[in-house]
């Protein structure tokens, strides 16, 4: 098989990069996948149904970290999406773009290419966002932004950050994200919209786009200039190979993309000789580097009575709840239980927000239909957005 270009990963970059690549006729695109279309069912667009996403073995890959002292000498569960979308298809679903003076620090240190002003253009033509007329954002993009449901909980929470010092931010993807809001999703009338459904669906039959589902590249093979010139697929344990004339491109996500590297003979001389890998180019910084905004939970109970626990374990709120849904896409289904947001510094010295705060309409612990102890809960979340650890992928 030969291609202008081979596309590793069918996930948010990968549908993306179809979609643009095969935008010119001229261009043959492959686009390989490890795993395969998200089932149709009705569950899997409903955001509430993202548990049910996350128990789906087959749309996942499952990694995990070695335990370490700082975890606790606890192993930390590590999920990504193994399925056309990738994890867009699986996630949150929270539209946020970053802050833009975090863009600005990476133009500064070197990359001009990814300040906020040359990367907002991007961030505008994805997206269709119908609240917000600004001239930050955009309408008629391939994905749907709007904002979470309000409720009581949220009202709430924001009312406490705002009595607190911090302020209101209407739309943190126009405005400063710095301060209390409610979250914007990546939904349409209540409905998930993953980068399969807004790039790879429209154009999923155009002749000049091959797509392999439920197979995986096993090895990039390299010409002897070490330039990439086709992959190795593994497809029903039967072994083939892809040839590209322009160019092989790597989306296959923060673990995969890698690891396929080191398989391939590029990373750190030192680790690919503990596996006998023959090397064809050193790179120390294949691996290296991870960060992530680890996140800590706190559960409450409270008395009201609007948790997803509490309306999970009641027939009669879960049918109002599906009622409203259906007929008009509102309700706690249409929402991941994450509704409002706040961005905070830890300290008044910090330039930017460091932290962020969300309020979750359901328990850690009960993730079951129901509370255990007939309680109503939610829980707190805070996570770092400027972790200062870095971790070894390997």
């Amino acid at each position: 098989m030969k291609f202008d270009f081979i596309i590793v990963g069918a996930g948010s970059a990968g549908c993306v990069l179809a979609t643009r690549l095969t935008d010119n006729k001229q261009f043959n695109v492959l686009l390989i996948e490890a795993g395969s279309e998200i089932s149709s069912d009705i569950t899997n667009t409903i955001p509430l149904g993202v548990g049910r996403l996350l128990n789906n073995k087959n749309n996942l890959w499952s990694d995990n970290s070695i335990p370490s002292i700082p975890n606790f000498l606890r192993s930390v569960d590590w999920v990504s999406g193994k399925c056309l979308g990738g994890s867009s298809a699986i996630n949150g679903m929270v539209f946020v773009r970053g802050h833009p003076l975090r863009f600005d620090e990476w133009a500064n240190a070197g990359c001009s290419d990814w300040s906020y002003q040359n990367c907002l253009p991007y961030f505008k033509k994805l997206e269709d966002c119908r609240f917000n007329d600004s001239r930050l954002r955009h309408v008629g993009g391939p994905i749907s932004a709007e904002f979470a449901e309000k409720d009581e909980i949220s009202e709430r929470f924001i009312n406490a950050c705002i009595e607190n010092g911090y302020p209101k931010v209407f739309d943190y993807n126009a405005d400063i994200p710095d301060g209390v809001g409610y979250l914007q999703l990546s939904s349409k009338r209540g409905r998930r919209i993953s980068a399969a459904k807004g790039y790879l669906n429209p154009i999923v039959n155009r002749e000049n786009l091959t797509i392999l589902k439920n197979t995986q590249v096993t090895r990039i093979l390299f010409d002897d200039k070490k330039r990439a010139i086709g992959v190795i697929l593994n497809k029903d344990g039967q072994l083939n190979k892809a040839f590209a004339t322009k160019e092989v491109i790597l989306c296959a996500g923060t673990i995969r993309s890698p690891k396929l590297l080191e398989l391939s003979g590029v990373g750190n001389p030192e680790i690919l000789g503990q596996y006998e890998i023959p090397l064809v180019h050193p790179n120390l910084a294949v691996g290296e580097n991870l960060q992530d905004h680890l996140m800590a939970r706190i559960c409450y109970q409270t008395t009201v009575k609007n948790t997803v626990n509490n309306i999970l374990g009641s027939k009669i709120l879960l049918t109002k709840e599906l009622i409203k849904y259906f007929l008009f896409g509102k309700g706690i289904l249409a929402t991941t239980t994450l509704k409002s947001t706040a961005y905070i510094r830890s300290n008044a010295l910090e330039p930017i927000p460091n932290l962020r705060v969300q309020v979750s309409l359901m328990s850690a612990e009960a993730r079951i239909p129901g509370s255990s102890n007939g309680s109503f809960d939610l829980s707190a979340i805070r996570s770092s957005l400027d972790p200062g650890s870095a971790f070894h992928i390997g």
